[in-house]
């Protein structure tokens, strides 16, 4: 097993562009979505015998729950990884990284989670692995299947159904629940990836990829909403052209905004989909608009202020020493990383995390 895991990150890891990988069973078998033309019976075969009664907060939600990757992730990877690794205690992610997250500060769901009053817990359920939670998100997580052969003995566990399953295996869940889902911002560097000529037309191949991808986002949310969650805000894929880990080349960059929009908007038309068949179900947050506005208010707070570049850097194999430490690039450390609006080539620092908190709030507090 250890060998396994420590042969995947040495020799396919790469941080930037395909994402931030997770943990393996070697005899893992990952859910697939069932293929139906009746909305109403995606996800009700899912068995929900041991689903546990636990929506018993009392504020404007009776329970929270998080699904998608590590922009929501708050110790995911880190306690997944140690079972693999066979730890007794979670992998270290060492600061600047806090609250076992890809960034300085709280994640945005954190950043809401708080502000509902309802405790965040890491859950999980694959293979022999089981932890009763209620945020499922996990670093390197997608939408559609990971094609490369080795990478996808990790992360097809944790795809955007099979988090969904495991929130529905897990919790008898209440109409006056809500759900916060994020994902495909993966998906679509996982495309990028694929094109590795930028003079051909890779657009068929594209939009494949997208498709599947957004199926298996479609069949997640049917599945909620099949299982009486009436509350579900779906966060869409930010402006990928814009991280630094396209952003200094501008052919990349403009190829990894169009691509960004095309997922975006076939999104947008499953959300509409699912609240024509279960009205005011689904609010979409539009991270997209929002990224570039975020962008621009933190370049304007401070002229030291940096929008394009990052501060530190991750060296993802050395996981399996138990310990993740990042570095600083050169002109950044602790006293001036709250100057950067990027944390990583992928992630943002706590500050946009904070206002992207503030504002799913402010889209839920008054929903009946």
């Amino acid at each position: 097993m250890k060998k396994l895991f420590i042969m995947f990150y040495a020799a396919t890891l790469s941080f930037g562009v395909v994402g931030n990988l997770v943990a393996c069973h070697p005899e893992t078998s990952h859910v697939s979505p069932p293929p139906s033309d009746d909305t109403s019976t995606i996800g009700m075969d899912i068995d929900t015998s041991h689903a546990i009664a636990d929506s018993n907060y009392s504020g404007k939600f009776t329970n929270f729950y998080i699904l998608g990757d590590s922009l929501s992730d708050s110790g995911g990877i880190a306690q997944v990884a140690s079972k693999i690794l066979g730890r007794s205690s979670p992998v270290e992610m060492d600061p600047p990284f806090a609250n076992d997250s890809f960034t300085n500060g709280k994640v945005a769901g954190k950043v809401l989670s708080d502000k509902l009053g309802i405790n965040l817990t890491t859950g999980w359920n694959f293979s022999n692995y089981n932890f009763q939670g209620n945020n499922y998100a996990i670093a390197g997580a997608t939408s559609g299947e990971v094609t490369d052969p080795i990478q996808s003995i990790i992360l097809n566990n944790f795809k955007i159904y099979d988090q969904t399953t495991a929130l529905i295996k897990q919790h008898q869940i209440k109409a006056t629940d809500l759900t916060f889902l994020e994902i495909g911002g993966n998906d679509v560097m996982q495309i990028l990836k694929a094109t590795t000529n930028l003079n051909q037309d890779h657009h068929d191949s594209q939009e494949q990829m997208i498709d599947l991808a957004i199926k298996n986002e479609r069949q997640a949310l049917f599945a909620l909403v099949n299982h009486q969650e009436h509350h579900i805000v779906v966060m869409n894929v930010p402006d990928i052209g814009k991280i630094p880990a396209f952003n200094k080349d501008s052919q990349k960059s403009a190829l990894a905004t169009q691509i960004t929009k095309e997922y975006n908007q076939k999104l947008s038309s499953v959300i509409a989909e699912v609240n024509a068949h279960h009205p005011n179900t689904v609010k979409e947050y539009d991270l997209f608009t929002e990224f570039g506005k975020l962008l621009t208010t933190f370049g304007t707070l401070d002229p030291k202020n940096n929008t394009t570049d990052q501060c530190v850097t991750i060296n993802f194999s050395d996981i399996v020493t138990g310990k993740l430490t990042p570095t600083y690039v050169p002109g950044c450390d602790d006293s001036n990383i709250n100057n950067h609006f990027f944390f990583d080539d992928v992630h943002p620092t706590a500050w946009a995390h904070q206002q992207v908190g503030e504002q799913l709030y402010q889209l839920v507090a008054n929903w009946n």
